[in-house]
C-alpha cells in the first residue's frame, strides 16, 4: 500500500484529495520523503532511458530515409542521364530516318571486357538482345557491386588498378 501511494503520486496518477492528504503526510514523515524521492529518480531515470531510446530510434530512421533518398535521387539522376543519352544518340546520329527498326538493327554495342571479365560483357549483351532486360540489369548491378581488389603489391600499380576500376564503374 505504501509503494502504491508513492508510484501513484511520482507518476501523477492520484486524484487532487489525495495528492494533498499524501504531501501532507510528506512534510511530516522523512523515510516517506526519502523513498518518494528515491522513486521519483527511478521513473525519471526509466523515462530518460526510453526518451533516449526512442531519439536513438529516430535518428536511425532519419539516417536510412537519407540513404533511401540518396540513393533514389542517384539512380534517378542515372537513368535521367542514360535516357538523355540514348534520345540524342538515337534522334541526333539518325539523319531523317523513318524506319527506327532498321536504325535499331545498325546499332552496334561495344563488347569490350569490364574489369577483365570477358564473359560478363558478352553475357550482359546477349541478355539485352533476348530483350531480357532485368537480366541485363541485375548482371550490371552485380557487377557494379563487385568490391575492387588488386593483384599488385606496389602502390603505383594498385593506384593505376583503382583508376581503372573506378572508370570501369562508371561506364557499367
Amino acid at each position: 500500500m505504501f509503494d502504491e501511494r508513492i508510484d501513484k503520486y511520482v507518476t501523477g496518477r492520484m486524484s487532487e484529495e489525495e495528492r494533498l492528504l499524501f504531501e501532507q503526510e510528506l512534510t511530516s514523515n522523512p523515510g516517506l520523503q526519502e523513498e518518494t524521492a528515491l522513486q521519483r529518480d527511478i521513473v525519471r531515470a526509466i523515462r530518460m532511458k526510453a526518451a533516449k531510446e526512442h531519439l536513438q530510434r529516430l535518428e536511425h530512421d532519419i539516417q536510412a530515409r537519407t540513404r533511401r533518398r540518396k540513393i533514389f535521387r542517384i539512380v534517378n539522376v542515372s537513368s535521367f542521364a542514360v535516357a538523355a543519352c540514348l534520345a540524342i544518340g538515337l534522334f541526333v546520329h539518325v539523319e531523317r530516318v523513318s524506319d527506327y527498326k532498321a536504325v535499331g538493327n545498325r546499332i552496334e554495342l561495344a563488347t569490350e571486357s569490364v574489369r577483365g571479365d570477358e564473359n560478363t560483357p558478352t553475357v550482359i549483351l546477349e541478355a539485352i538482345g533476348r530483350s531480357d532486360y532485368e537480366v541485363a540489369l541485375e548482371l550490371i548491378a552485380q557487377d557494379e557491386s563487385r568490391e575492387f581488389s588488386s593483384e599488385f603489391t606496389h602502390p603505383d600499380l594498385i593506384k593505376q588498378a583503382r583508376l581503372e576500376y573506378a572508370f570501369e564503374q562508371e561506364r557499367l
